[in-house]
């Protein structure tokens, strides 16, 4: 096991040496040679990334453990399914349940003979349980056996989700296309492959697929810039999406495009298009989303550096099941409207920020007691750079918005996001650089129609990096990350019958990048 960790270290080791040690002239040059190549108007640019990373917490999860009350039944017993009718079942069943409600009660009484006999009396309040493949509610039943081995109780402590420590290796070859000359004009398309290898769970060996497109286009009085992105992703999922401890597959699809007509020397109109689609593999217990979003907005030279404008945006969202216990989830749109400066505040200071509001309501026509919440927030986006020195600089951004649900069907949720950056140059050649982070995410999830699923998450992150850049082809990373999530619910009943749990994770990397 050491062997192949090392190994793994070795390579990224020996590889980070070249780049601190001068590098041979001819080295150098014929490597320069093989990462760019001239085609007319088209740049061919190979790429390769190789990383090793350990985390303390490859899953997600924490030590802690929940009691749970079982019930080993052999009798025979009824359960009445909605819509299907009343079904006998077999004994032998193991039935588990989350403490709340559920009551013990032992009874020892001596026959005729003097032979003690005990009578066992659990309560297990109504609760949910799946059969035959329905999610169906039981009601509230007494268990009762005095015959020896017929019914046993008692508890058990499980763990939520065990901490487990992991090494990982990843290889990232790509290609990118560039077609026109940097500055004017351009196309770029990407494509990255990434090998994923887990050392202490090589059976989690898995790999992924990113390409991306990037346009920048000056036609006339018109201005195009955009991207899409388009992965296919196989990974443990964090946050409030961590359900599971197994790969999740996944499609993330961005699209995000902006048109500006130069009306006069001063003043533009433009238009922005956003789309994103998060496609999950079936059976797995969140929801399919889509969000498509646009905006019209007008900006004027406010001062030489200043300018402002005004947007107004729709958008809607639309959410699918993914498994066939989740409800059908009806679709949302958002409306908006702000008000925002950008540029050069002062010789130091520059970004953007925009004020608005934003009011996010779902589509149908809903039975009363049934209708989800409508949320309506103020809706903030900033981003300042900062230049304390020639070597020094920061970068503060906040975001709020409203979004949809990805676990539970009729419900949104406001998210505030907060991050600051310092980056700090060292020496004069600037191919030394640490990096400090910092972040915190607030997702202020809504009530729900029926059992209340209202909810808190907070996540709060960190991180420090070591950069040398040698050449601008050539980059070592030396890299430390934190990431902190706990969920509040407001129901406690909500929060025993979910799988969301706080966690913390401990990470650090090395990567290698060889590449324009």
């Amino acid at each position: 096991m050491l062997k192949r960790i090392w190994r793994h270290f070795g390579i990224l080791l020996l590889l980070s040496l070249l780049t601190v040690h001068p590098l041979r002239a001819s080295w150098i040059e014929s490597t320069e040679r093989w990462l760019s190549y001239d085609v007319g108007k088209l740049l061919i640019k190979p790429q390769l990334g190789l990383m090793t990373k350990f985390t303390d917490n490859v899953f997600y999860g924490n030590d802690s453990v929940a009691t749970r009350f079982y019930v080993n039944q052999v009798q025979p017993y009824d359960v009445v399914i909605p819509g299907f009718g009343t079904f006998t079942f077999p004994g032998r069943t193991n039935l588990q349940v989350f403490p709340g409600g559920t009551t013990l009660a032992t009874n020892v009484t001596f026959g005729a003979n003097g032979i003690p006999v005990v009578q066992y009396s659990v309560r297990v309040p109504e609760h949910t349980e799946v059969i035959n493949g329905i999610a169906t509610t039981v009601p509230e039943r007494i268990v009762t056996s005095s015959v020896p081995g017929a019914t046993t109780v008692g508890s058990l402590e499980v763990p939520v989700r065990p901490e487990e420590s992991e090494m990982l290796f990843i290889a990232s070859p790509g290609i990118e296309l560039q077609y026109g000359q940097t500055g004017l004009n351009t196309i770029t398309v990407g494509y990255n492959y990434d090998q994923i290898s887990y050392i202490n769970f090589p059976n989690y060996n898995t790999d992924q697929h990113r390409a991306d497109v990037k346009v920048d286009l000056k036609l006339g009085r018109f201005t195009i810039t955009g991207s899409d992105t388009f992965s296919l992703l196989s990974s443990f999922l964090s946050g409030g999406n961590s359900s599971v401890t197994n790969l999740v597959n996944r499609i993330i699809w961005n699209d995000s495009y902006r048109i500006t007509y130069d009306a006069t020397a001063k003043t533009d109109l433009y238009l922005t298009a956003n789309h994103s689609r998060n496609d999950y593999d079936a059976g797995v217990g969140i929801y399919d989303s889509e969000t498509i979003r646009g905006a019209l907005g007008i900006s004027h030279d406010w001062t030489q550096r200043i300018r402002a404008f005004t947007e107004f945006e729709y958008g809607q969202s639309f959410v699918s099941p993914n498994t066939t216990f989740q409800p059908q989830a009806p679709d949302s749109y958002v409306l908006g409207g702000f008000l925002g400066l950008r540029g050069e505040f002062t010789p130091r200071i520059t970004g953007s920020l925009k004020v608005g509001y934003e009011n996010r309501s779902f589509q149908g026509t809903f039975t009363p007691g049934t209708e989800p919440a409508t949320v309506s927030s103020p809706a903030v986006v900033a981003d300042v750079s900062y230049a304390a020195g020639v070597r020094t600089f920061f970068r503060l951004s906040y975001t709020r918005s409203t979004d949809v649900s990805p676990q539970f069907a009729k419900q949104s949720y406001i998210f505030d996001r907060v991050q600051l950056t310092a980056n700090q140059f060292i020496g004069n050649t600037g191919k030394w650089l640490v990096s400090a982070s910092t972040g915190y995410s607030l997702g202020d999830f809504s009530e729900t129609p029926g059992t209340n699923l209202a909810r808190t998450d907070k996540v709060f992150e960190a991180s420090l990096r070591l950069s040398y850049q040698p050449r601008p082809w050539l980059a070592a990373v030396l890299g430390y990350e934190y990431e902190n999530f706990n969920t509040g619910f407001a129901d406690p009943a909500a929060a025993r019958s979910q799988v969301l749990i706080d966690y913390q994770v401990n990470s650090l990397n090395l990567s290698l990048n060889i590449g324009y």
